[in-house]
């Protein structure tokens, strides 16, 4: 053996050894757990490290941790359904002043073609969108790989898991806002490296300077999420034993209790069957109610903690008598939609990125024609009663004054299709035009009448 095949690295050894790193990565996780479980008498936040927190989460929402589950649950499916809505709507933007155009004004079909097909092809029209929005939640963050697809001569897009491979972000070294790679983990120990051509990475939580050090939202009151779900379980134990009231006969003296006793138990004696005593008195007792009461004030007080972090409204979170009247329930949904507000924009941003680096990968694949990458962003459109009462008091009076035209007014409706609109209209004119000149044709052929001499 030579000199040179003798300091050959061991693949074996080395794959091994990675192996060994990730066990130890896995029990490091477990035991900062535990430690800070069980600290939960001495300590208002348990979860002090974010991949920990994460990993709980996670557990919670999957239903296989031991408290919280039902509430982190609800918690992500209402704040990720409140985020995207009914899904995200492409737009074309002037590539000088980044606003969106009117669907009259756009001329890039090329790309708007592109993207359509793009988002059909990952699933982007239907279910996509809202995982992706609750794994954003889960994890406070969100990283997609871009990877070119030969076969279907389009670009696939892949959500990366930080709770699976803990990935980390490698910034420039002089702004914390330039993403230059990503780096981890794969399953068989492979390291994989990402380019920032190939990954589309946005935060969700955090300092603006964090990069990699998130604690999402719901993951600061894994505590309070917790001891709901105890008190709740609580509160149905108690219900249980008032339930299930004892049996009491309170009896003169020893002797007529023993009596009652072994007669009792002669008989077999259950409650609802027909029994004589002598000297003794029957009652049935329970336990004292005073517990339920201070359970109860904690369950509210808890969801009230719970629905100001997250957002989420109280009837939500099964309270919803702690709501005065209707006018307060409306009112609720605004605040989960002002809380969701900052995730809208960020997620707007996230598929405004994607768009464009998918249209780049497209542009070094193919020859010739090419895509202009500036030109298509997207809108998260959302129906909200202050929408719709500007849309019937300011726009629809400008409208109507001939302020704004027509193409200006269907772009403040959401989810609506101008031009499909305008087509519509068009044709119910057309329609109703051509009924008018028939009528008009159909009097000119009428016979005058008679003539007199």
């Amino acid at each position: 053996m030579g000199i040179k095949e003798l300091f050959q690295p061991n693949k074996e050894l080395v794959k091994r050894f990675g192996q060994l790193q990730q066990t130890v990565l896995n029990w490091e996780l477990f035991w900062s757990q535990q430690i800070d479980s069980t600290a939960d008498s001495t300590t208002g936040n348990p979860y002090k490290v974010p991949s920990v927190a994460i990993a709980e989460l996670s557990r919670k929402y999957e239903g296989t941790a031991d408290w919280g589950c039902d509430q982190a649950r609800t918690i992500v499916d209402v704040r990720s359904a409140f985020t995207i809505g009914d899904g995200i709507q492409v737009v074309e933007i002037d590539p000088k002043t980044k606003k969106a155009l009117l669907s009259s004004a756009g001329t890039h079909t090329k790309e708007q073609n592109f993207i359509a097909a793009f988002i059909e092809h990952n699933n982007l029209d239907e279910e996509a969108v809202q995982e992706f929005a609750k794994e954003a939640e889960i994890e406070g963050r969100i990283l997609f790989k871009l990877i070119y697809n030969e076969d279907a001569k389009n670009i696939d897009l892949r959500f990366l898991s930080y709770n699976t491979n803990h990935y980390k972000v490698i910034t420039n070294a002089e702004d914390y806002m330039t993403y230059e790679r990503v780096e981890y983990k794969r399953s068989d120990q492979e390291e994989v490296k990402l380019d920032a051509k190939e990954f589309v990475y946005k935060k969700f939580a955090g300092r603006v300077d964090k990069v990699n050090e998130l604690m999402p939202k719901t993951a600061t009151i894994l505590r309070k999420i917790e001891a709901l779900d105890k008190a709740l379980v609580d509160l149905r134990k108690i219900n249980e034993l008032f339930a299930s009231p004892t049996p009491h006969f309170d009896c003169d003296d020893t002797a007529s209790a023993k009596a009652l006793y072994d007669k009792i138990k002669e008989v077999n004696w259950k409650i609802g069957k027909f029994i004589v005593t002598s000297k003794a008195r029957f009652a049935m007792v329970s336990a004292d109610a005073n517990g339920a009461d201070s359970l109860i004030k904690e369950i509210v007080s808890l969801v009230k903690t719970i629905s100001g972090v997250t957002g989420i409204p109280v009837h939500f979170l099964g309270l919803p008598d702690l709501m005065s009247n209707r006018s307060t329930s409306t009112d609720m949904f605004e605040m989960i939609i002002a809380s969701t507000n900052r995730e809208k924009k960020t997620w707007i941003g996230t598929y405004e990125e994607i768009f464009r680096k998918a249209m780049e990968m497209m542009n070094a694949q193919q020859k010739g024609d090419t895509f202009i990458v500036d030109v298509i962003s997207c809108d998260i459109p959302q129906i909200t009663a202050e929408k719709l009462k500007a849309l019937s008091e300011v726009w629809l009076p400008l409208f109507q004054a001939n302020v704004v035209d027509l193409d200006y007014m269907l772009s403040m409706v959401p989810n609506a299709d101008p031009e499909r609109i305008k087509a519509a209209a068009e044709k119910e004119a057309k329609a109703m035009l051509d009924s008018i000149k028939l009528s008009d044709g159909d009097d000119d052929d009428e016979p005058s009448g008679p003539s007199g001499d």
